[in-house]
């Protein structure tokens, strides 16, 4: 089975939920770019490229690639999102070599996810992501 979510239906979720202006775009088969801007004095842009290193079945792991403190920006970000929803914090790990691994299967709300469907990869499209899942 195919899924596919738009860029835009992604930045329309964020802008909703989170008030974040987010532009996401592809930078490779495995990789998108992230740029949050955040309007300060100034209007400043932070760029992020986000790659999709490993999929399994319940979990995915990315890598980011960013500019110097950007390190500091998303370990403020994870601390902020897993102390909101900290039924999810089981799930989501930060590594070291600025890695995040998400393990739907240490994730209770998610079990039903696992139990019905097997990940099997994740692709970056020319206008978003598209995941091949398969069911069980």
């Amino acid at each position: 089975m195919d899924i596919n979510v738009s860029f835009t239906e992604i930045h329309n979720y964020i802008e909703k939920y989170y008030g974040q202006d987010v532009k996401l775009s592809k930078e490779s088969c495995d990789t998108v770019r992230v740029v949050a801007s955040k309007k300060m004095l100034i209007n400043v842009s932070v760029p992020v490229n986000i790659k999709i290193e490993r999929v399994t079945p319940s979990s995915v792991t990315i890598c980011y690639d960013a500019f110097m403190g950007v390190d500091y920006i998303i370990s403020g970000i994870l601390s902020y999102v897993l102390g909101k929803y900290p039924e999810i914090a089981s799930g989501v790990l930060k590594e070291k070599d600025n890695r995040v691994s998400v393990n739907l299967a240490l994730i209770e709300k998610a079990e039903f996810i696992i139990e019905k469907l097997d990940l099997k990869s994740i692709s970056v499209e020319d206008d978003g992501l598209r995941m091949i899942v398969k069911l069980k």
